[in-house]
């Protein structure tokens, strides 16, 4: 048998431990109170990193898409200003050919007035609107205006000489445009 003092002993022992045991909880409660205040924190950092860096993401593959269609369309447009270069130098091309080809025949004494016409159609649609002649043009060719006929217009041209260091250019200019009337039957 326990004497009274005994027993209270017992209990302040008891009660000791149990004080000891809720003040380790207390303090294991506020640790991991903090912790989880930490992770949530922590997990909010890092949410915000990944929002921003998929935000990042989709403006750049909004770029790359804007810049995709824009190269698109630039090709595009570099296709279109190639195919007009190219057939600009062919223009070129052919219009140098048919001036290389006239000149010879209008550089005679008596040229036929078809033929100065179709000359001057085709300096006037040469680059600078001018040729380098290898001689002396003559005289007949400066003096009147030379008239050709074209889809229903007819065009009037001048021709004008000059000479730059030393080499003759014949220059031409389009002095009128006038709509054939219909012939009356």
């Amino acid at each position: 048998m326990y004497s009274q003092q005994e027993y209270e002993m017992v209990r302040r022992q008891t009660i000791q431990i149990e004080t000891e045991k809720r003040a380790l909880l207390r303090i294991l409660l506020i640790l991991m109170t903090l912790l989880f205040v930490a992770a949530l924190v922590a997990l909010g950092v890092t949410y915000r990193l990944y929002r921003g860096h998929i935000n990042a993401a989709d403006a750049a593959e909004a770029k790359v898409a804007a810049l995709e269609v824009q190269i698109k369309q630039t090709s595009q447009e570099l296709q279109e200003k190639k195919s007009e270069l190219a057939k600009m130098t062919n223009t070129a091309t052919q219009r140098q050919a048919q001036v290389a080809a006239l000149l010879p025949k209008v550089l005679t004494s008596t040229p036929n007035s078809a033929e100065v016409a179709e000359f001057a159609r085709a300096v006037y649609n040469s680059p600078g609107r001018s040729v380098a002649a290898p001689k002396l043009p003559p005289d007949p060719l400066f003096q009147r205006f030379w008239r050709f006929r074209n889809e229903g217009k007819t065009e009037v041209y001048s021709l004008a000489r000059g000479q730059i260091d030393g080499q003759w250019i014949i220059y031409a200019n389009l002095t009128g445009v006038t709509a054939d009337l219909p012939r009356a039957r």
